[in-house]
């Protein structure tokens, strides 16, 4: 798969503040990705260097090959953008605005504009001047501006705020569809999971400038699948045999007695017949599905 985006020992630094730590990633044609962090996890201080809005203190980005620099623009034509709150010329009108921005990019198919603002329900708006919108409008018309010119890249930082529910469903689909039709690779920031997960096939765990893991969808719903927790008399012996025996590695023991098994399918009372058997005596157990949120929180534990 072709490599769009491809980021080597990326840092940044403000002051004494590090704000990204040595970064490699790659972003594949076609692929859309979620960046998932807290605030101040380095989300919009990656997405700014990659568009050329902050100058790495460290390390390069290549964009299809090539190494932009602080003098890079004409890959940016092939790119969509919102980056915190977009802006607009607020005493030009929603499609003015939109006009500006397609004159700018070098696409003139005027046409499709109209096509655009109905595809975002906000039509019957593209006479009105910007400032007249209201927040959520305009997040609708920041996100229509990213995408109108059909882009080989879209970078979302933190696309969803500002939309009700039904919103956020209407620009999923068509940020979905954009994917299938155009092969736009999508980048998008968020800090809740949930917001993101019906959307994105990969996802990139970032934590206060690190990138903690980067893992496919798929791959961490099965990983969410079912976790069994088991109080044990020898936790040692039951660790044992779970791992020689039975062929359970995906294990961790919390606390002193604890034993934590995380897996698709996992046979509990197999589990407990089987530690019972060889003679471990449990005390305590239970299953639960665990969330995807729960998965981030418990992988940042584990960074701690």
């Amino acid at each position: 798969m072709k490599t769009i985006i491809d980021i080597r020992n990326l840092s940044k630094s403000f002051k004494d503040k590090h704000v990204l730590k040595n970064i490699n990633l790659n972003f594949q044609k076609g692929k859309i990705y979620g960046l998932i962090g807290e605030n101040g996890a380095g989300k919009t201080t990656l997405l700014k260097s990659i568009v050329g809005l902050v100058k790495p203190s460290s390390g390069d980005i290549l964009v299809n090959g090539e190494e932009i620099n602080k003098n890079s623009s004409e890959y940016l034509r092939d790119f969509g953008v919102i980056i915190e709150n977009p802006t607009f010329y607020d005493d030009l009108t929603v499609r003015e605005n939109l006009e500006i921005y397609c004159r700018y990019m070098g696409y003139y198919n005027f046409g499709n504009i109209d096509n655009i603002l109905k595809d975002f329900g906000i039509l019957e708006y593209k006479d009105f001047k910007a400032k007249k919108l209201s927040q959520g409008l305009k997040q609708r018309l920041g996100i229509a501006r990213a995408i109108i010119t059909k882009p080989e890249v879209l970078i979302l930082d933190e696309p969803i705020n500002s939309l009700d529910l039904s919103s956020i469903k209407y620009v999923r689909d068509i940020l979905l569809n954009l994917n299938k039709e155009n092969g736009t690779t999508i980048i998008i920031s968020s800090h809740i999971l949930k917001e993101v997960e019906a959307l994105v096939n990969q996802v990139i765990f970032m934590k206060e400038g690190n990138v903690i893991e980067e893992i496919s969808l798929n791959e961490l719903k099965n990983k969410c699948a079912e976790c069994f927790y088991v109080k044990v008399n020898t936790p040692q012996r039951a660790l044992a045999l779970l791992e020689r025996q039975f062929g359970i590695k995906n294990y961790r023991l919390i606390g002193e007695d604890t034993i934590k098994i995380k897996g698709l399918n996992i046979d509990s009372s197999r589990i407990i017949k089987d530690l019972m058997d060889k003679g471990v005596e449990v005390k305590e157990f239970k299953t639960e599905k665990i969330s995807l949120e729960g998965y981030y929180f418990d992988i940042v534990k584990r960074g701690e």
